[in-house]
């Protein structure tokens, strides 16, 4: 025979429910109701999904505009970030990026004041200054400046030729910004400011534009060896009038020297005594020409025989 405790005590390994009740009159612990259980648990799921309906976390970056039954109160300002509260089931909270954000738009073309067509990728930086008037008053806001960004591009070059589009970009920019800022200031965004990120030019015009830079490369070209053989023939002039007869002699050798380092050169000259004494004469007679030449004061006068 088994004690009661033995029989009657749920931990025991001997416990027997039936005979514990029939034999000694005892009923044994049941503990706590499955059902009791199960309801404990849905009041603290219900209590963790109405805290995280209520509970809202605005980053920094951002700002919670609060619809309350599907209406906004303007007067009251937008949720700062930090840790908010609403009702739930009956406030919506919509968060709104006030950082600044650059909207690259896709590429079109444009026609230029003169009729060149342009390829053009803009881009867009602007920032939410009013989280309500943004949230409320326009739909997807930055659909809305795209589009308004495009017709104002479009509008602007065609204002300008494609030299001021190329080389003024700053001032093209800034006068699409303008368009801009007049219709988005209305919806609470200022923008920041809009660039040219890409032109690209039709194929003709790139070549014909590379033609005229290769012409004009070859121009400046000329020009400076034309400079270049003026100062050369000027400096050559000045040195002619110093250099003796002889030195003129040695000069030519000198050349013949150098123009004979190659040894695929071949080259025919008259070394002789006499020739070399004929040149230095010859020289000396057109250093004297050219003397007298450079001289006319020490030419004679016709006109002053004839008066006399």
């Amino acid at each position: 025979m088994f004690s009661v405790q033995e029989v009657c005590d749920p931990d025991s390994y001997f416990y027997n429910a039936t005979q514990c009740a029939s034999q000694y009159g005892i009923e044994p612990d049941a503990g706590i109701p499955w059902g009791l259980l199960l309801l404990i648990g849905l009041f603290i799921l219900v209590g963790i999904t109405l805290v995280v309906a209520t509970a809202k976390i605005v980053k920094q970056f951002e700002r919670g505009v609060v619809y309350r039954l599907g209406k906004v109160d303007r007067e009251r300002k937008a949720r700062q970030p930090g840790l908010n509260f609403i009702i739930p089931f009956i406030e919506r909270m919509v968060k709104v990026v006030v950082a600044i954000e650059a909207l690259s738009l896709s590429k079109q073309t444009a026609m230029t004041k003169d009729g060149v067509s342009l390829t053009i990728r803009t881009v867009v930086y602007f920032r939410v200054v009013d989280p309500i008037k943004a949230e409320v008053d326009v739909e997807d806001f930055d659909n809305a400046i795209q589009q308004l960004a495009q017709s104002a591009m479009l509008s602007v070059i065609g204002e300008h030729d494609l030299t001021e589009v190329l080389s003024d970009r700053e001032k093209v920019t800034t006068a699409i910004a303008d368009q801009i800022k007049e219709t988005v200031s209305t919806w609470g965004i200022e923008v920041q400011g809009v660039a040219l990120q890409d032109v690209e030019l039709p194929d003709n015009l790139k070549r014909a534009m590379a033609a005229v830079a290769e012409a004009k490369r070859d121009a400046d070209a000329k020009v400076a060896a034309a400079e270049g053989e003026k100062r050369s023939a000027s400096i050559l002039r000045e040195a002619a009038d110093e250099l003796t007869p002889e030195a003129l002699v040695l000069r030519r050798l000198q050349v013949l020297t150098q123009i004979g380092a190659d040894q695929a050169t071949f080259i025919v000259t008259d070394m002789s005594g006499d020739n070399v004494a004929a040149q230095a004469a010859a020289g000396a007679a057109a250093g004297s020409t050219a003397r007298g030449a450079a001289s006319p004061d020490d030419q004679p006068n016709p006109r002053a025989d004839i008066k006399s």
